[in-house]
């Protein structure tokens, strides 16, 4: 488990290649192949390509209660 420092395109393919599992943040405005942005899902649990890596990856996301409003924190699965 990996906060979003270490969310990085490098690192994923890292623990991939290891043939370790991972969940790492990742920032909300993250690219997904298909031109569209982490942040615009809607659905959770979903496999997506984000841009750069070359397997996909599952996101799901929770809401962290802060003095001025929820934030929405995303992370990923890689598997």
């Amino acid at each position: 488990m990996a906060d979003t420092a270490f969310g990085s395109v490098e690192f994923l393919h890292g623990i991939r290649k290891l043939k370790y599992h991972a969940i790492t943040g990742l920032a909300i405005n993250r690219k997904l192949v298909y031109t569209r942005i982490l942040g615009r899902l809607h659905k959770q649990g979903q496999q997506v390509r984000l841009v750069g890596l070359k397997f996909p990856v599952t996101v799901s996301w929770y809401y962290l209660k802060r003095d001025k409003g929820k934030r929405r924190i995303a992370f990923c699965f890689v598997h």
